[in-house]
Formats: structure tokens, sequence, C-alpha cells
């Protein structure tokens, strides 16, 4: 984990405060699921659970009043380790 930083650790006192962040943490943990047991239930999961999060990260970058959130950030890294 070292070499993704050390903002991981500010992610558990986060879960539940942003939709984004805890639908990239969803992603991440069906990711793990698959790794220790590959059924196709759980892939289908994970897919369903990527597709909710890049969604709902494209909905708050294309918004009028956009800001770039830490939230952001840490959700698309995520994001980006699931694919």
């Amino acid at each position: 984990m070292c070499t993704w930083g050390y903002w991981l650790d500010m992610i558990i006192p986060r879960i539940g405060t942003s939709a984004l962040l805890d639908r990239a943490v969803m992603c991440l943990i069906a990711a793990h699921k698959t790794r220790l047991s590959p059924e196709l239930d759980i892939r289908v999961t994970g897919r369903y659970q990527y597709a909710e999060a890049l969604s709902l990260l494209r909905h708050n970058v294309n918004k009028d009043d956009a800001i770039v959130t830490a939230d952001m950030i840490a959700a698309t890294k995520m994001l980006m380790a699931y694919e």
C-alpha cells in the first residue's frame, strides 16, 4: 500500500460521509472478494458497483459548480485500481 501513498488511511473515517467514496470502496471490496472466490455473482456485483460509482463520479464532475474534492480524487484512484 505504500506505493499508493498514505491517503488510504484517511478513507475509513470518511466512510458514510460521501456516496461517491462509499461506492468506490464497495468496488474495491468486490474486487478483493473476486480474487478470493471467482464466482460469477461476485464479479457481476462488482461490475454493477463499478458502473454505479463511475456514474456518480461523472455526475459530480459534470455539475456546473463542480469543485474537485479530496473525495473525488480518492474515488478516482480507487476506481482506477478496480479497473
